[in-house]
């Protein structure tokens, strides 16, 4: 795997994380 490549996998699995946690955050302020 490039360094590029593991840059990328990184940087999408940091969004990744941050989004299903906004996503938890708007659903525990809904309820």
């Amino acid at each position: 795997m490039s360094r590029l490549q593991q840059k990328w996998l990184v940087i999408s699995v940091g969004m990744g994380v941050v989004i299903a946690s906004e996503g938890a955050l708007m659903m525990m302020a809904t309820l």
